[in-house]
């Protein structure tokens, strides 16, 4: 019912642009405290009706609405939201739809795909903690599911005896995952990564975020 009453406020106002500008805010609104309620089928079906309106969609919005889906498990489209916000300038929201895709793999058992995920994010912005302590903690989790070691960047002597053909073959996984070292960090970044890892927390992503200032005050993105 709410779904038909947003579609017919879209279909009315797509001629009028100030009475579009009106009704987007309306459904924003509503968007927001359907959102903030945890009331997330209502939330989905106001942020579809936005999209009728054809109008541009704040990444904040975009992020938020991907949320929502995770939650009801619609996953194609959460993915599709965070692939969108994930080539948003602003970093806050990049990364934490990063985190979000690396933790959809994750659900799914995928735990390769999630390091890749992570591990391309971390090549764009190799500062970002939330995003190089969730690669240490999945290859750590890679591990101890494999019975292996994870991976480590390959000597100057390995790469050329590889080229020279005298290195053993692996299986087509490994030679995925040996090419997913994140860039350098700094000693202090190490620290806090071994720490957290030797405490064994795992910090789970909240699923709301209100504004960027918000974002900034919360710890959003370890697992």
């Amino acid at each position: 019912m709410i779904h038909i009453l947003y579609y017919l406020i879209a279909l009315f106002t797509q001629f009028s642009s100030p009475e579009k500008v009106r009704a987007s805010n309306a459904i924003i609104n509503n968007f927001e405290v359907y959102f903030q309620n945890g009331e997330y089928e209502e939330a989905v079906s106001a942020f579809e009706s936005l999209q009728n309106l054809e109008i541009p969609i704040s990444k904040t919005i975009q992020f938020n609405a991907g949320n929502c889906y995770y939650v009801l498990k619609d996953t194609s489209n959460a993915v599709a939201l965070f692939q969108e916000v994930a080539n948003s300038p602003e970093s806050i929201l990049r990364n934490r739809s990063y985190n979000m895709l690396a933790r959809i793999s994750l659900d799914s058992e995928d735990t390769l795909k999630a390091i890749n995920i992570l591990h391309n994010a971390i090549s764009n912005n190799n500062s970002n903690e939330e995003l190089l302590y969730n690669f240490e903690l999945l290859k750590k989790k890679f591990k101890n599911n494999n019975q292996q070691p994870p991976p480590n960047p390959q000597s100057q002597e390995e790469k050329e005896s590889e080229s020279n053909g005298y290195a053993e073959k692996s299986n087509e996984k490994e030679d995925e995952l040996n090419n997913t070292s994140p860039p350098k960090i700094n000693r202090e970044q190490a620290l806090q990564i071994l720490e957290a890892l030797k405490s064994k927390e795992i910090y789970f992503i909240p699923r709301k975020i209100d504004s960027l200032k918000q974002i900034d005050k919360t710890n959003y993105g370890k697992w």
